[in-house]
């Protein structure tokens, strides 16, 4: 099936990621056709609860997609994740086991993410961490620079700076060297 337009078909896929001694799971829904995130929560547990709630987030704003595709972890099997999907007339669409190619770009941004972005530093709380994602969201999906209401763990402020075509997000509050995000526009 051939998948070119926005809201055709959604990817959601689920991750662990660190968080000082622990870990949050983090669930992103994409827009397969537009590639875009179109919602993400953290949660503390797989639960699939939190991913119900992430996929009704993205409908509300988004609208809905024909197509949602997962893979077939008791998380997007659980009867609350069906039973949203099947309210709101949405064919489910299950990878097959150990395919991995089915969900690869959502996989993908997740690793990215996670290698990328999320280890250029420790982040001690859940909101350190869902800060980071944001900022990272903000820049993929490209706001125009200055990063309008965006601020590190102190509350500070970042700036962006635009050279060329790379985008730098700046602290004051910390030294360029620690807190310095460089991305492809």
């Amino acid at each position: 099936m051939r998948i070119w337009l926005p809201n055709q078909a959604w990817a959601t896929d689920i991750t662990y990621t660190r968080m000082g001694r622990a870990h949050m799971c983090l669930t992103a829904v994409m827009d397969r056709a537009t590639r875009t995130i179109v919602g993400w929560g953290l949660s503390d547990t797989p639960d699939p609860a939190p991913a119900t709630a992430v996929f009704e987030a993205a409908v509300e704003r988004h609208g809905v997609p024909s197509i949602a595709n997962s893979d077939q972890g008791s998380t997007f099997t659980a009867a609350c994740f069906v039973n949203t999907l099947a309210s709101h007339d949405v064919r489910r669409s299950m990878d097959v086991k150990a395919r991995w190619v089915d969900n690869v770009v959502t996989k993908r941004w997740l690793r990215t993410l996670k290698s990328g972005w999320l280890r250029l530093r420790e982040h001690e709380t859940p909101r350190e961490l869902r800060d980071a994602i944001a900022l990272r969201r903000h820049i993929q999906q490209q706001a125009a620079p200055p990063v309008a209401g965006l601020q590190d763990a102190a509350g500070v402020p970042l700036r962006a700076v635009r050279a060329g075509g790379v985008i730098n997000v700046e602290s004051a509050s910390m030294p360029a060297t620690s807190w310095r995000m460089r991305t492809r526009v």
